[in-house]
């Protein structure tokens, strides 16, 4: 499913999981995204596979892994803006900035 081969992030490194994430998050695959509200059908309860090897390893031994991605960039793109952060992150990275600066994940409610 990998969304940022067809972006143009000027070499930019994008962990896998929002990657796969993304691309579940633009195709709105039922499979993994509820259909309204908040979308996560499956919590990420650990940290998600960053890189290609890693997520592969994951998500052949577990399909949720797609559903926990996409819930943490659906999440993400949710607090900040939806369609227009997903934007703005894109052109930020392919500005040269690295990702750990542009993504930030919300707190977790407590």
């Amino acid at each position: 499913m990998a969304c940022s081969q067809s972006l143009d992030l000027n070499g930019a490194e994008v962990p896998q999981w929002f990657d796969e994430g993304l691309a579940v998050l633009v195709s709105d695959d039922p499979r993994y995204l509820a259909p309204t509200g908040d979308r996560c059908l499956v919590d990420p309860r650990q940290p998600l596979p960053v890189t290609l090897e890693e997520w592969l390893r994951a998500a052949s031994a577990d399909p949720r892994t797609y559903a926990q991605a996409a819930c943490q960039v659906s999440r993400w793109a949710g607090t900040n803006g939806g369609k227009e952060a997903v934007r703005t992150l894109v052109e930020r990275l392919s500005a040269g900035q690295a990702f750990s600066d542009v993504f930030r994940m919300p707190a977790a409610a407590g």
